[in-house]
């Protein structure tokens, strides 16, 4: 009797072990892939109906889902948010942690500047500078807090505008009508944009640099 109880107790261990080691191979054959567009955008998760967010890491990021489980508890439902400056943030729910091989990859969106009012506030006065340096014609200086603004801001129409009244001007006639165009694409609203690319692209047709004719002129 005692030498069965033996054997049991040898067949019955390795017999456990498998059962575990299967258990635990089927959590971990979960992997979760995360990647983002731009890369290097830091991954937060979390649990549905909880107040704690916890951060992951940053992208491209590859984790098993039994290691979130761990440290986040549950199978889901889960909520990653993609997060990188400059950028909207991205957030995508996960019901399921169970599925095997889940593949994310989100593109990030780039803040136009029009969505965050400090910013926004912070370029039009930049942009009230640049027409106070243009009125005293410190030009050159105003194309560069023009540039600035651009930058921040590619979506807004006015700086293209006021760059194409400096170039004119300037006498920089064919790069005031890609000003001029530019603007006009941003905003076909801008009654002035639109006169100023017009009698631009009369006067300057097929590329000539040749003064235009007075129309008025530019009011930056």
């Amino acid at each position: 009797m005692r030498s069965f109880c033996l054997i049991y107790r040898i067949l019955r261990a390795p017999l456990a072990l498998l059962v575990m080691l299967m258990f635990v191979g089927a959590c971990s054959s979960t992997t979760i892939s995360l990647n983002s567009v731009p890369e290097q955008a830091s991954v937060k998760v979390k649990p549905l109906g909880s107040g704690a967010v916890k951060e992951l890491g940053v992208t491209p990021l590859n984790m098993s889902a039994a290691d979130i489980e761990k440290d986040y508890g549950g199978s889901g439902p889960l909520l990653v948010e993609f997060h990188k400056e400059g950028y909207l943030t991205k957030s995508v729910l996960i019901t399921d942690m169970s599925i095997k091989n889940i593949n994310l990859k989100v593109t990030l969106d780039g803040l136009s500047g029009l969505d965050d009012p400090a910013e926004m506030n912070a370029q039009i006065e930049t942009l009230f500078e640049a027409q106070r340096l243009v009125r005293v014609r410190r030009y050159d200086e105003a194309l560069k807090l023009v540039e600035k603004i651009k930058s921040k801001i590619p979506t807004l129409s006015s700086p293209y505008e006021l760059e194409g009244g400096i170039y004119y001007m300037s006498r920089r006639f064919p790069e005031a009508l890609d000003s001029y165009r530019r603007a006009v694409k941003l905003n076909p609203r801008s009654v002035e944009a639109v006169r100023m690319r017009d009698m631009l692209e009369q006067n300057l047709g097929g590329g000539s640099s040749r003064t235009p004719a007075s129309n008025g002129g530019s009011n930056p």
